[in-house]
């Protein structure tokens, strides 16, 4: 989304207040999350404040947190917010996966995302491992108020159609409503980031009218 942003000469920011793993990362010389963001972000921003709180082992955010000593500051966070949404067209958080993951002793995701704001761009794997969890998270998501927009990332080469078919079916009856789309399978796309660009516009054409303000007009 951020690299899409830029095709229509809008500044979008990228924010991972939490994120885990960064001995993994170093270990196979891969770039973290915080990282990425900002090689796709206009003004060459600060890694810190993309991604205030990274710890190194991959655990749960509370656990690894608390393995390093870390303290989330939720006044930090939200000055970081207040600075992304003065500063960019667009701010898109990247969160933890699970809704009821623990950030600290007190507060689950659902809890923090609740409290800055009820619109969610939300990823699902057309697994069928996940189908469960998915349709009781975005159900909860539903309840709770937030205005959805669910997309399906195909990260497999293959995928029995029958099952996709009926999963895509079931989650619009569950919650009622369609879903925007779905991300195709590329290859390698870490190394075919225009081929990511045009599948996301071709097959994701209300998901761009929706998160991106109007008038859109391509400059790329």
């Amino acid at each position: 989304m951020l690299r899409l942003a830029q095709e229509y000469g809008l500044k979008a920011g990228g924010f991972k207040p939490f994120d885990v793993g960064l001995l993994e990362r170093n270990a196979k010389e891969q770039f973290h999350d915080g990282q990425l963001f900002c090689q796709n972000m206009p003004d060459d921003p600060n890694e810190n404040l993309v991604s205030p709180y990274l710890a190194h082992e991959r655990y749960p955010i509370e656990m690894a947190f608390r393995r390093d000593g870390i303290r989330i500051d939720w006044k930090l966070v939200q000055q970081r917010l207040q600075i992304f949404n003065q500063t960019y067209d667009r701010t898109f958080l990247e969160l933890p996966g699970g809704l009821h993951e623990p950030l600290a002793k007190d507060i689950i995701l659902i809890d923090w995302m609740k409290q800055v704001g009820r619109q969610a761009v939300w990823i699902i794997q057309p697994k069928l491992s996940l189908f469960e969890h998915n349709l009781m998270e975005l159900k909860l998501l539903k309840e709770e108020g937030f205005k959805l927009h669910i997309v399906i990332n195909n990260l497999a080469k293959t995928i029995d159609p029958d099952l996709l078919f009926y999963m895509w079916q079931k989650i619009e009856d569950v919650l009622d409503q369609q879903l925007e789309g779905m991300i195709p399978f590329i290859p390698s796309w870490k190394s075919g980031k225009r081929l990511m660009i045009v599948a996301m516009e071709e097959n994701l054409p209300n998901l761009i009218r929706s998160v991106f303000p109007p008038p859109l007009e391509k400059i790329r």
